[in-house]
């Protein structure tokens, strides 16, 4: 993960639903990017979603990247009531760019199982709690695009620090 004081990669992408996400904000908007592995670790998911209204309080905005396929994400997002924009990047190319290292044994198991989608979806629900779901990283990225905390575990982050994120945005 990217350490504080860094410029952070320029991101400009469309969300699977709502306007285009650019990092940094052009509005001057503080932003807290999540890098979640796989949209089915509902757990993380709803932490994050528990604290989107104090963080919109505090003027941070909240985007999701994720490696989940887009077709995928399309019917997770509304079941799920996700009130912040979720980028996919099934190849990881921002999760490089970001340099978030993620679990390979997740990543091969999500390669092989993209052959059947259902089952695939099926399978990972019930994996969050071998940590296979679990976000890799975090990051707080002011409106001059440079970031400002950054949150990565050994090998996966398993709740985020939205403390930490709060206090490194007041």
């Amino acid at each position: 993960m990217l350490p504080a004081g860094v410029t952070a990669p320029r991101l400009e992408a469309q969300p699977v639903f709502g306007l285009p996400v650019r990092v940094p904000d052009p509005g001057g908007r503080k932003l807290g990017v999540f890098f979640v592995g796989d949209l089915g670790d509902t757990a993380t998911l709803e932490r994050l979603q528990d604290g989107v209204r104090d963080a919109e309080l505090a003027g941070i905005a909240f985007v999701v990247v994720t490696r989940t396929p887009l077709t995928e994400a399309r019917d997770l997002v509304p079941r799920l009531h996700l009130l912040f924009p979720v980028v996919c990047d099934p190849e990881g190319r921002t999760f490089d760019a970001w340099g978030i290292r993620g679990d390979a044994v997740a990543a091969r198991l999500r390669g092989i199982l993209r052959l059947d989608p259902r089952a695939a979806f099926s399978l990972v629900r019930r994996l969050p709690s071998h940590g296979f779901g679990a976000p890799f990283g975090a990051g707080l990225v002011d409106g001059e695009g440079r970031v400002r905390w950054s949150q990565q575990g050994p090998g996966r982050v398993t709740v985020p620090d939205l403390a930490g994120l709060m206090a490194a945005g007041a």
